[in-house]
């Protein structure tokens, strides 16, 4: 509530004054807010902004020789990219007993998403792509932009605009609140009540092992809903002030393959990776054919798998997927030679392959929520113990759990994922969707009492909320 007053309030403001007044007070209002939980890390935040800024200036200099412009590049990237592993790091250091005590103010929300901002805007500049802004303000609006702060999506500097006038951003508003609406709901509906299905499991080890197959496969429908709705309430925020974000994802649990899912999947760190990371290796590397391409998809994983935090289960987890990806890509063009053959196999792995790519996608999330060793090892020891009886694994969490509750959980996960396929098949034109009218189109106290109902639940269930999950990367 205190969150949503103070969405309500600023865009009040931001909306009622002049437009040359909006990327000051847009700054403001998103260090006041980044300030409250942390000062420390809304001065590094601003330093590092404005050394970006300053940076992208020199470079955009006609008179920089190329050396001096490689230098000031690699510079700048350094000192971003030593601040965030100094960041990653303080938790393992935490541990082993040598963290600074002050080592906790410099914890910094979002330092992850708004580094790999500053960092491929600064490239962009570097590559000459477009000119650097010449705007400090304006350019601290982008990089310290709130809604996008505590976990994305990563924005480019190029797409981000401030509203001007027109129906355009009256209709944007309007959708921005959908957007919010429906990630509420994404959140206290179906992921926080299997976050607790999945916290029980955890905390009935090792009486129940049998259950961690269960885990495994509601901790990846967990992960979407509660990081797509968090997408939600972000871009619908940004929306509220007019401001357009990128989606970060496409249905990707209907990807016939891990490739696909990858393209579907936290799309804004996928691109940004891809353009800044795999391209230039990829390129670099292309003389040694597929040992270059296997070199620069492992490190790409690699990377996305150490961007969640320094551990063993996160480096896994990129190095299981780096595996995936290299198969798919090595198979990639015998396996459009054979579909193109036989058309029948290609639309059933259409069918059957979204099973395949979630099986693959929950099993790496093991290491992903495991983290260390000793629960790595544990897990994968019993991973497939109720495999042989899956209905009798299921039967012992129902009555064990809550009946009720388990039930009730249940039910909305079905519900969501019925209205996410529906969607995805809408989206492509299928025709048996098309015969149902979509939500935009029922009449009006019809959708007025959806709102109503889905906020009445919403705020019931908020009482057991539990935190986002990807705010804490």
């Amino acid at each position: 509530m205190p969150y949503a007053l103070f969405v309500a309030a600023s865009a009040l403001l931001f909306h009622s004054m002049p437009s040359k007044f909006r990327p000051v007070f847009l700054t403001t209002a998103s260090l006041l807010l980044y300030g409250y939980f942390s000062p420390a890390s809304a001065a590094i935040l601003v330093a590092s902004a404005m050394v970006v800024f300053g940076t992208a200036r020199a470079l955009d200099s006609q008179g920089q020789s190329i050396s001096r412009r490689s230098l000031f590049l690699a510079g700048t990237l350094a000192l971003l990219l030593g601040y965030l592993l100094l960041i990653k790091c303080l938790p393992l250091l935490h541990e082993r007993g040598r963290a600074l005590g002050s080592g906790r103010i410099l914890i910094a929300l979002g330092v992850s998403y708004y580094t790999f901002k500053l960092m491929g805007y600064l490239i962009d500049i570097y590559w000459r792509k477009y000119p650097a802004w010449t705007d400090p303000i304006r350019f601290m609006a982008y990089a310290a932009f709130f809604p996008q702060l505590a976990a994305g999506p990563i924005q480019r500097a190029s797409d981000f605009h401030l509203p001007g006038t027109g129906s355009g951003t009256a209709e944007l508003m309007a959708h921005g609140l959908k957007r919010i609406f429906w990630g509420m709901l994404k959140k206290t509906i179906v992921a926080d009540q299997l976050a607790s299905v999945v916290a029980y499991i955890d905390g009935v080890q090792p009486q129940f092992s049998n259950l961690l197959w269960i885990a495994a496969c509601l901790y990846a429908i967990e992960l979407y809903f509660d990081f797509a709705a968090l997408t939600d309430i972000a871009v619908g925020t940004a929306a509220i002030f007019g401001i357009k974000s990128p989606e970060n994802f496409a249905y990707p649990f209907f990807a016939p393959s891990i490739s696909q899912f990858w393209r579907r999947w936290h799309m804004t760190l996928t691109f940004w990776l891809t353009d800044y990371v795999f391209t230039p290796l990829r390129m670099s590397t292309r003389n040694i054919g597929n040992w270059g391409l296997a070199f620069s998809i492992t490190i790409n994983m690699i990377l996305i798998g150490l961007w969640h935090g320094i551990g063993m289960g996160f480096l896994i987890f990129g190095l299981v997927h780096s595996v995936f990806l290299i198969v798919d890509s090595f198979t990639a063009s015998w396996r459009r030679k054979y579909y193109k053959r036989h058309p029948l196999a290609d639309r059933a792995t259409n069918l059957v392959g979204p099973f395949f790519v979630f099986g693959m996608v929950a099993f790496t999330l093991v290491f992903f929520r495991a983290v260390t060793m000793p629960n790595i090892a544990y897990q994968m020891r019993h991973l497939c113990d109720g495999l042989d009886a899956p209905i009798a694994s299921l039967q012992r969490l129902y009555y064990n759990y809550s009946r009720l509750l388990f039930g009730l959980a249940g039910l909305a996960t079905a519900g969501a994922l019925g209205i996410e396929l529906w969607s995805y098949l809408r989206q492509r034109h299928e025709r048996a969707t098309m015969l149902i009218p979509s939500f935009a189109a029922w009449p009006l106290p019809c959708r007025w009492l959806v709102y109503y109902a889905g906020i009445a639940v919403a705020v019931t269930l908020h009482q057991r909320n539990i935190h986002f999950i990807y705010v804490q990367f």
